[in-house]
């Protein structure tokens, strides 16, 4: 065996070792409290990112740094063949600021785009916990759904800490720790009516 192949194995193994280091430390936090529910018209959903490194987000929150929690979700009818069919898709981003000049700290809500809400906050961990839940996202009319028919929702969470412009991120893609990214999160639903 030739140098020329040994340097490439332990350039090989270099590189795997790197790869699933780096992906090893972007999956942490998990969604919790998943619950899927019906009003009168809608069908809502509630989870709760947890398990995630709040020290840094805390002092990256203060130094004026911007934070933003999307959540993933889509809602599907069960089907008995080999597809299921998916019914809605919805992203939910959370974008935390603090303002140095009133000392408070806001919350906006964006359902696929378009702004829903701006919420203030005094306190970082209110901020905090507000940033990391969905609260009641409607993913579906209730007329739409029928009776005793099986749903699921699958829920997926990426924490993202703008620490870089969006130019150095693309060159330095190899800092997968300032995102923070869940597996997919599956929860049953049957409709009765």
């Amino acid at each position: 065996m030739g140098t020329g192949k040994i340097n490439q194995s332990v350039i090989l193994a270099f590189i795997l070792i790197l790869f699933f280091a780096l992906t090893s430390c972007a999956k942490n936090g998990r969604i919790n409290d998943i619950m899927v529910m019906d009003d009168m018209t809608d069908v809502l959903v509630y989870a709760r990112l947890q398990d995630l490194r709040k020290g840094e987000t805390e002092k990256l929150i203060y130094a004026g740094v911007p934070v933003n929690c999307t959540f993933y979700v889509n809602f599907y009818q069960a089907s008995p063949y080999l597809f299921d069919r998916r019914l809605s898709r919805l992203v939910v981003r959370n974008a935390i600021k603090y303002d140095n000049v009133k000392k408070n700290i806001y919350v906006t809500t964006r359902l696929n785009e378009k702004e829903k809400e701006i919420s203030e906050f005094k306190d970082v961990g209110a901020a905090e916990a507000y940033l990391l839940e969905i609260s009641g996202i409607s993913v579906i009319k209730v007329h739409e759904l029928v009776k005793g028919g099986k749903y699921y929702v699958t829920i997926k969470a990426k924490v993202e800490k703008d620490q870089h412009s969006r130019f150095v991120r693309y060159i330095l893609f190899f800092l997968p720790f300032m995102e923070t990214e869940t597996n997919w999160y599956r929860k049953e639903f049957i409709w009765k009516g």
